[in-house]
């Protein structure tokens, strides 16, 4: 039944066969794992867990909007935290990293699990090691999480097209199995988009259709491959487990020459062929990321690569995000921070003389 739950230990539970977690970060589940490390042996009440996930929150909204001048908001403590509380304990029960203990009211430890993911982090700050295991934990517990992203996988050029509908109309389970082939609802769809996302496994942008429909175009950043093949063996690889077998997957790579060829490329169609005009650091990143079908994390690093470059000159301006490009809504959304604490805003490009 679609959003099934049930009670385990005064937890809400989310049934594998029902809606997904609704958490849209892993830095929540980094400071859960944290919190409870920090009780010990004696067990961490379920309000010490909810402060430091309001914290995070919180410390997100600042960034955001930080990201485009405005002055800091007021924190508002724990309100409006719960179900995110609850969200994340679900995922962190399920998944086996934390155990719930019902003859002292519920008080919460790790698992052995839990501890050794913690111990892959760094304070206070994600490791890339711990999102790939902590994907891998998710794409393991939830049937339904491992089907949307091999239904995505799965399709012509590894990309789908979803109607947005969070400013109007409705999206139900069915209308999205009809797109995906899985039943999930729309609310859990957005919130594993982003955490795929995270996990550089997928990459996403909006764009309008011709009959004015918002729609999100979500396309696949990795590649299954056979984990009997030495060449694929090493850093960067996700494997989950997936009705009974082992999925292994790779995040996509570029070679540098082919980045700086697409990204030339795209920012001569966005200035009309004219070099040095300061276009905005997203609206390069976007068509080149789908061009290359990379995420995010990777081409913020391949562009900073090229102030090496031989061939081009890229430079950069930081500053305050304009709030009308509405880019700082989403963490997703945020260009790399230069040295003087702002973020990137504008690039440019130009071609260097040889001879």
């Amino acid at each position: 039944m679609e959003g099934r739950q049930r009670a385990e230990g005064g937890v809400l539970m989310v049934d594998s066969d029902g809606r997904l977690p609704r958490f849209s970060r892993f830095e929540y589940i980094l400071d859960l794992l944290s919190t409870v490390h920090d009780g010990g042996a004696e067990g961490t009440e379920l309000a010490a867990v909810q402060k430091a996930l309001s914290d995070r929150k919180e410390s997100f909204e600042q960034v955001k909007l930080l990201a485009v001048g405005k002055r800091k908001s007021v924190n508002r403590g724990v309100e409006g935290t719960e179900e995110l509380t609850r969200e994340c304990l679900s995922f962190a029960v399920k998944s086996g990293l934390v155990s719930v203990d019902v003859s002292s009211h519920g008080r919460l430890t790790l698992t052995d699990l839990g501890r050794e993911l913690l111990a892959a982090s760094k304070k206070n700050e994600v490791s890339g090691t711990f999102i790939e295991r902590i994907a891998s934990l998710y794409l393991s517990s939830y049937r339904r999480a491992s089907g949307v992203l091999l239904a995505i996988l799965g399709r012509e050029g590894g990309q789908v097209d979803i109607p947005d509908t969070r400013h109007g109309g409705r999206l139900t389970p069915e209308q999205i199995e009809e797109i995906l082939g899985v039943r999930c609802d729309a609310v859990s769809l957005i919130s594993f988009r982003l955490l795929l996302d995270q996990a550089r496994l997928v990459n996403w942008f909006t764009f309008t259709e011709g009959d004015g429909r918002l729609m999100w175009r979500i396309y696949a950043t990795c590649k299954i491959f056979d984990v009997s093949d030495p060449q694929h063996r090493g850093e960067g690889v996700l494997s989950f487990r997936s009705q009974g077998r082992t999925v292994t997957i790779k995040m996509n790579q570029t070679s540098i020459e082919e980045f700086e060829d697409a990204a030339w490329s795209e920012y001569m169609k966005l200035t009309d062929n004219y070099e040095d005009i300061p276009v905005y650091y997203w609206q390069l990143r976007s068509p080149v990321c789908y061009g290359l079908r990379i995420s995010d994390s990777t081409y913020d690093s391949l562009l900073l690569a090229m102030k090496d470059s031989r061939r081009f000159r890229f430079s950069w301006s930081s500053g305050s995000m304009p709030s009308s490009e509405a880019k700082g809504n989403l963490l997703k959304n945020l260009p790399p921070m230069a040295a003087d604490g702002y973020h990137m805003v504008y690039v440019s490009m130009s071609r260097r003389k040889t001879g």
